[in-house]
């Protein structure tokens, strides 16, 4: 049985809801370019979701987990864009689905790796600061181990002080971190208000590639001093081209409305302003519309996460 390579932070699935012909218009932050691609050349990278073990065996276990969460999904969605009722189970599912959704794109990576290596920094400023520290560190990895290290406390913070270095994650750990938190998260989507937004024929909703967005509530203007359940904070997710979710506070309403063109305007520009690399839609005009508006190609977006 061949091993997939081929994974994809955004299902694949889940990006033909938003293409028309087959095929979607990306435009690129990172290159400020437009351009036409199928969904299954979009939004992927080699071995992503790959855990490797210290011989470097790989286990693709996770790419198999994600596609089964797809597949559940996949059905709901479909149910929720006829406007039909979903059961308390498809609730269930498809917020599994949302929260890995939020956490298996590059964003979630950089932000924790981000997060993790000022932790390291840290804690290395502290171990570091003097030889007797670093002394006691020598001696209990020479204890834990049995080895001989061959270095002198006073060489380990000379170095510390005075050699640029770099502090590398480690990727299944940041995967581990993913699981964590997904898990943790399903748990409160599901006891949301959810509302259904459905766009007219004569425009249609966007993605990209970090489609869970958060909206703080009023008097707030950053996403950095808000959190999901933060109580009037919205949490939107773009499904298909034609539906959106939001989420709201606590609750068990799951229901549907339709939007005019304006409404759905103002949702877009949310989801296109918190785009990582890509954003994404059927059409190029309506692409190249939210880059304008969101003015794009003129500021870098930093991560959901910010480190002081």
């Amino acid at each position: 049985m061949s091993t997939p390579k081929r994974h994809h932070y955004l299902p694949e699935f889940y990006l033909k809801g938003f293409s028309r012909d087959k095929a979607l218009f990306v435009y690129d932050r990172e290159l400020n370019e437009y351009r036409e691609q199928m969904p299954r050349d979009t939004a992927v990278m080699s071995h992503y979701y790959t855990l490797k073990d210290d011989k470097g065996n790989k286990n693709v276990e996770i790419e198999k987990f994600l596609s089964r969460i797809e597949g559940n999904a996949k059905p709901i969605i479909e149910k929720l864009e006829k406007d039909e009722s979903i059961s308390e189970e498809n609730k269930k599912l498809l917020s599994i689905f949302i929260s890995f959704l939020m956490n298996r794109v590059p964003d979630f990576e950089k932000s924790e790796n981000k997060m993790l290596e000022k932790i390291a920094e840290m804690t290395s400023n502290i171990i570091f600061q003097d030889e007797e520290r670093a002394k006691s560190v020598i001696d209990k990895h020479e204890r834990d181990t049995g080895k001989k290290m061959n270095i002198s406390p006073k060489e380990l913070v000379d170095f510390h002080r005075n050699v640029p270095h770099k502090y590398i994650i480690n990727r299944n750990m940041s995967l581990r971190l993913m699981f964590e938190a997904s898990f943790k998260i399903a748990h409160y989507f599901k006891q949301m208000n959810w509302m259904l937004y459905h766009a007219s024929s004569i425009t249609s909703f966007i993605t990209t590639d970090n489609p869970f967005v958060l909206l703080p509530p009023a008097g707030y203007d950053s996403i950095y001093v808000t959190g999901i359940l933060m109580r009037g904070t919205k949490k939107i997710v773009p499904l298909t081209q034609s539906i959106c979710l939001i989420m709201f506070d606590r609750g068990t309403s799951t229901a549907h409305k339709d939007i005019d063109r304006e409404m759905t305007k103002k949702i877009n520009h949310n989801i296109a302003y918190w785009s990582d690399r890509f954003v994404i839609g059927r059409d190029v005009a309506l692409v190249k519309k939210m880059v304008k508006t969101a003015k794009l190609d003129q500021w870098k977006y930093n991560g959901r996460l910010r480190v002081d």
